[in-house]
C-alpha cells in the first residue's frame, strides 16, 4: 500500500511581509531512499594539539614556549640540533626541488619536532637580531635561518596544507626586511619568502607535490635521525 504524505511549504517572502506563497508536495514513501555514504573523517595530525602562535607579533610566539608541551630547553641545545637533517642538506645540495623535498620528509618524519623547531628558530633568531651583533652577522642570521624554515613551511603545505607556518614566517620576514635591510617588504606570504634570495639562491614558494614515486632525498645523501628523540 502507498501512502502519499502530503506536506504544506510555506514560503514566505522576506521583501515583502504581506506576500506569500504555498507549494504542496506529494511524497511516495513506497519509493526507496537514496543511499548516502557516511563522510569518512579525515583523520586529525597529532601535531595540531601543540600550541600555535595566536597572532603575527613576537610576544604571540613567546607565549607557545610557556607550554608544557614545549621541548626542554626549546631555545638552547634543542633549537641548535632540531633541523640537523635539513642543515646537513643544505650543505649537501642547492637543488630547490631537493630542499622543497627534503623538508616535506622532514615533516613527515615528526610533524611534532619540525613544528618546536621551526618555531624555536625564528625565536632565536628574533633574540640575536635585538643583540649587539654586527648588522653583517645579524643578516646572515637571517638568511641562514630562512634557509631552513622555507622548505618546513612547504613541508607542513605539502603533506598536511597547513599555511600557517608559512603566513608566520612571512610576516616576521616582512618586519626583519625593514629591521635588518631597511626595506619594506609587501605582498603575498610566497612573494615575502622569495626575497630571502637576497643571498644567492632562489627560494621559490610553491605548493606544487613532487611525484609520489620521488626516492627519498634524505636516504640519498645518507641522512637519517639526526636530530634524534624530542627531549
Amino acid at each position: 500500500m502507498v501512502l502519499n504524505l502530503r506536506t504544506t511549504l510555506c514560503v514566505v517572502s522576506l521583501l515583502s511581509a504581506a506576500s506569500s506563497g504555498c507549494s504542496t508536495l506529494i511524497y511516495d514513501q513506497s519509493a526507496e531512499a537514496p543511499i548516502v555514504e557516511e563522510s569518512k573523517t579525515a583523520e586529525v595530525p597529532s601535531y595540531t594539539r601543540i600550541p600555535h602562535p595566536e597572532g603575527q607579533e613576537s610576544a604571540d610566539l613567546s607565549v607557545i614556549f610557556l607550554s608544557p608541551l614545549a621541548p626542554k630547553d626549546a631555545l638552547g641545545k634543542f633549537a641548535e640540533s632540531c633541523g640537523k637533517e635539513m642543515d646537513v642538506l643544505r650543505k649537501l645540495s642547492e637543488s630547490q626541488d631537493e630542499l622543497r623535498a627534503g623538508g616535506s620528509e622532514v615533516v613527515t618524519l615528526d610533524p611534532e619536532r619540525s613544528h618546536w623547531c621551526f618555531y624555536s628558530r625564528i625565536q632565536r633568531l628574533h633574540a640575536f637580531l635585538k643583540s649587539d651583533a654586527t648588522w653583517t652577522k645579524k643578516e646572515r642570521a637571517v638568511f641562514w635561518t630562512y634557509e631552513y624554515l622555507w622548505p618546513i613551511a612547504q613541508g607542513f603545505i605539502h603533506e598536511f596544507s597547513d599555511s600557517r607556518y608559512l603566513r608566520f614566517a612571512s610576516s616576521y620576514y616582512q618586519r626583519a626586511s625593514e629591521w635588518i635591510f631597511f626595506r619594506k617588504v609587501e605582498g603575498s606570504a610566497e612573494n615575502t619568502l622569495a626575497q630571502v634570495n637576497l643571498n644567492s639562491r632562489s627560494l621559490e614558494v610553491t605548493s606544487r607535490k613532487p611525484a609520489s614515486s620521488t626516492p627519498s632525498v634524505l636516504q640519498k645523501y645518507g641522512i637519517s635521525s639526526l636530530s634524534g628523540p624530542q627531549q
